[in-house]
């Protein structure tokens, strides 16, 4: 699963030609998300291996992560009685406003998985 997002996110990416095109707009909203994410665009994005078990409790970090990835999809995502998005549902509704390419939109949240499971 995971080398079939990297295979999506480069097909975004690509179709952006590698830019960040909306600089700052392409960020998702920062509020609910985990600490680590904070710490990674102050300090420039570093290619260093961070684990999200040196920023604290690792279920906190998942907890952290499930709130964000819920406040930044689309409205008419299903969700459960927490608030959290049910994954692997399918929908119907809009993506646009979604796809974010460059360093702040997707990958953000594509590292986050990746501390995360590390």
């Amino acid at each position: 699963e995971w080398s079939n997002a990297m295979k999506a996110w480069v097909v975004l990416e690509r179709a952006y030609g590698f830019s960040n095109p909306n600089g700052a707009k392409s960020a998702y909203p920062t509020e609910g998300h985990p600490i680590i994410v904070q710490e990674w665009f102050k300090n420039r994005k570093t290619a260093r291996l961070v684990l999200a078990k040196d920023y604290g409790d690792i279920a906190e970090f998942g907890e952290q992560w499930w709130v964000w990835w819920s406040a930044i999809c689309p409205t008419w995502r299903e969700r459960n009685e927490m608030g959290r998005i049910v994954a692997c549902r399918a929908g119907e509704g809009d993506w646009d406003g979604f796809e974010r390419p460059g360093q702040s939109g997707l990958l953000s949240m594509l590292v986050c998985l990746r501390w995360w499971f590390l």
